[in-house]
């Protein structure tokens, strides 16, 4: 008998429900259309610009330092947007980053700030390669200078008037001229392979994007927990009824 009972209240139940079907379908897809209209005339979706610069071969520490950039290239972009202004140092790439405005605004912007910044890049590059050259003839005038003194010591230990200990200082002084000669004949072969592998800065790619709209979640959330208070609600509204009819048999 209690087995029957049970199954005869899961069958009312069931019955109630199918009767205010209705409300499972009008409740949520009133809530998913109001958080469509919300969602899609109040939510705030603004675009980022990103630019991407090679420092080169030389990663100067004032060309990828946060703080230094945007001290003195955000005033290259309205005031407005200045503290949305970003850079992230990677190696020796950073990455420019500007959020807020409109797409063709923030390109503007951005690129103002980038050409700025890659305009003094390329002269600290170009300086760095002068002191490298300068160094490689500094190096190959100091080469030449010793090749010469190693072949004046040679010329005096031609000499067959040389007493032993002459020839003696003379050797120990071509000794030391020829280690000389060494090392700086391998570093004018460093400093040439590299300003021969020198890379010079350049500026990669340039990327909008806008933030991606919560549009969809919003109304299938919207959706799910319209179903859920539909169901709150016929629950409800059975036990109201119920305990109506109780009320009337007592």
């Amino acid at each position: 008998m209690e087995e029957t009972k049970e199954r005869y209240v899961l069958y009312e139940f069931l019955e109630y429900f199918w009767k205010k079907k209705w409300i499972f379908v009008v409740l949520p897809i009133t809530l998913a259309i109001v958080a469509f209209g919300l969602t899609k005339f109040t939510e705030e979706r603004p675009y980022t610009a990103l630019k991407t610069v090679y420092l080169g071969s030389e990663s100067k520490g004032s060309f990828s330092d946060p703080v230094l950039v945007k001290n003195d290239y955000g005033k290259f972009i309205d005031r407005s947007l200045r503290k949305n202004l970003e850079m992230v140092p990677n190696n020796r790439v950073v990455v420019f980053s500007l959020t807020g405005g409109s797409q063709s605004e923030l390109e503007e912007q951005l690129d103002r700030v980038t050409e700025n910044y890659f305009r003094d890049l390329v002269e600290d590059s170009e300086r760095t390669k002068n002191t490298m050259n300068n160094q490689i003839t500094a190096l190959e005038m100091k080469k030449q200078q010793t090749e010469k003194e190693i072949e004046k010591y040679k010329g005096f230990l031609d000499r067959e008037e040389l007493d032993p200990l002459t020839i003696r200082d003379y050797l120990q002084r071509l000794s030391n001229q020829e280690d000389i000669l060494f090392e700086y004949t391998f570093e004018l072969t460093e400093e040439q392979n590299n300003l021969e592998n020198y890379e010079e800065p350049r500026i990669l790619d340039t990327v909008v994007s806008q933030q991606r709209s919560n549009l969809k979640t919003n109304v299938a959330a919207a959706f799910l927990f319209g179903l859920f208070l539909s169901l709150l609600l016929v629950t409800l509204l059975k036990y109201i009824q119920d305990a109506k009819r109780g009320r009337r048999y007592d």
